[in-house]
């Protein structure tokens, strides 16, 4: 009887052990798999969807990770259509920075705007030769520093952004910045 009990405890042990590893891979298998799913959503796979077989709670684990990776998706592919777009209103939006830029330009008359702190913002090539400014030093700086040698001007001006109006005299001259005195309206 020994024997038996020694051969029954053996066979115990070794079902024991096997029920053990049944169950180790029963819990280890849906693990290694939520593994794997979290590895492919990291390498920016996020099609990737975990297999559920099961209804405990790596199942529940699982459906909550697919739901996440499924809404990270569709924020990715939304955000990528935004950006498509951005992309698109930024090139139109230069585009007709060209063309305004081309307008002005080629205008005949002087041109001279002021931003809402009172620095120069556009002045354009007739400006100019009409000022004998360049417009490189022009550009950006504040109207009453360049025309400050001709107080008719920049009473003008100063009307001008008073009343926000675009400016409109009968007769205008301006003084270059050599002294000279030339009609400009």
């Amino acid at each position: 009887t020994r024997v038996q009990v020694l051969i029954l405890g053996i066979v115990g042990v070794v079902l024991a052990s096997g029920v053990a590893a049944l169950l180790a891979r029963r819990i280890s298998a849906p693990i290694s798999t939520l593994v794997e799913g979290t590895l492919a959503v990291a390498r920016g796979d996020l099609s990737h969807t975990i297999p559920i077989y099961t209804h405990d709670e790596i199942a529940v684990l699982a459906t909550n990770f697919n739901n996440m990776t499924r809404e990270l998706l569709r924020h990715r592919t939304e955000l990528e259509q935004t950006n498509l777009q951005l992309d698109q209103g930024v090139r139109e939006l230069a585009t007709l920075a060209k063309y305004n830029e081309n307008i002005i330009e080629s205008m005949t008359s002087g041109l001279l705007t002021l931003d809402s702190e009172g620095r120069v913002a556009t002045f354009n090539s007739t400006a100019e030769t009409i000022t004998g400014f360049e417009v490189m030093l022009v550009r950006g700086q504040p109207y009453r520093r360049i025309f400050a040698g001709n107080p008719h001007i920049l009473s003008i001006l100063e009307a001008a952004r008073q009343h926000s109006t675009p400016l409109t005299v009968p007769r205008l001259e301006l003084r270059r910045s050599d002294g000279t005195s030339i009609p400009i309206a």
